[in-house]
C-alpha cells in the first residue's frame, strides 16, 4: 500500500526508520561482543515502548511539548491503523527483547534474547512488506 504523507512527515518517517536500523546494528554488535545488558539498553531507549518514535504507534497519544515525541505523534495521524498496530508490536517486542537481553550474562545463553530480537525484526519486515511511502 502506498502512503501519501506530507513531506515533513515523510522525511521524519524515513529518518525514524533509518534510526531503527542503526539501533538494530548497534544491538547486534553489542550481542556479538557478549554484552547483552548493553544491547538491552539500546533496544529500550531507541526502539522500546518508551522511545521517542513509539509515540506514532500509540493510539491517541497526546502532545505536551514541541519535541521529537510531538513529531512522532503527528506522524501517527497519517498512519493506517494496521500500520500503527505493526509499529506498536515492534516497540513492545523491543521492550521484551531489552528485558531478555538484560538477563544475559557474559558467556550466557543468548537464545532467549535472540528469539525476542527476531520478533522485533519480524514486525519490521511485516510493515515494510505491506507499506511504502510515495
Amino acid at each position: 500500500k502506498l502512503l501519501n504523507f506530507p513531506p515533513p512527515m515523510r522525511d521524519h518517517m524515513l529518518s525514524n526508520m533509518r534510526s531503527h536500523l542503526q539501533a538494530l546494528n548497534e544491538i547486534l554488535a553489542a550481542l556479538a561482543s557478549g554484552d547483552g545488558p548493553k544491547a538491552g539498553k539500546i533496544a529500550e531507549t531507541r526502539l522500546g515502548v518508551e522511545s521517542p518514535g513509539a509515540a506514532a504507534c500509540v493510539p491517541n497519544s497526546g502532545t505536551t511539548d514541541h519535541s521529537t515525541h510531538d513529531m512522532a505523534a503527528m506522524m501517527g495521524k497519517f498512519m493506517p491503523e494496521e500500520m500503527r498496530a505493526l509499529g506498536l508490536t515492534m516497540h513492545e517486542s523491543a521492550s521484551e527483547f531489552a528485558r531478555e537481553a538484560a538477563k544475559t550474562q557474559t558467556g550466557g545463553d543468548l537464545k532467549p534474547a535472540l528469539a525476542a530480537l527476531a520478533r522485533v525484526t519480524q514486525s519490521c519486515a511485516a510493515c515494510h512488506a505491506e507499506y511504502r511511502l510515495k
